[in-house]
Parts: structure tokens; sequence; C-alpha cells
């Protein structure tokens, strides 16, 4: 493996891990969205 391809491979590592956060927190947003419309309709 050549060092270009180690870059390329932690850059990788580094988006996905910011995916995995993105993913993470629109998922909390939903489900609070979700108990949001739940109390409103009480």
């Amino acid at each position: 493996m050549s060092s270009l391809n180690l870059n390329k491979f932690r850059q990788g590592q580094k988006n996905y891990g910011k995916k995995r956060k993105t993913c993470r927190i629109l998922r909390s947003n939903v489900e609070y969205f979700r108990m949001k419309r739940k109390t409103a309709n009480e």
C-alpha cells in the first residue's frame, strides 16, 4: 500500500465517521419531532 492510498483510506474513514454522526443526529431529530407531534395530538 503506497502512502497515497493510505491517505485516501484515512480520508475515507474520516468522512465515514462524519456521515455516521450526522445520521445519528438526524435520527434523534426524527424521534424528537415524533414525540412532539404525539404530545400535540393528545
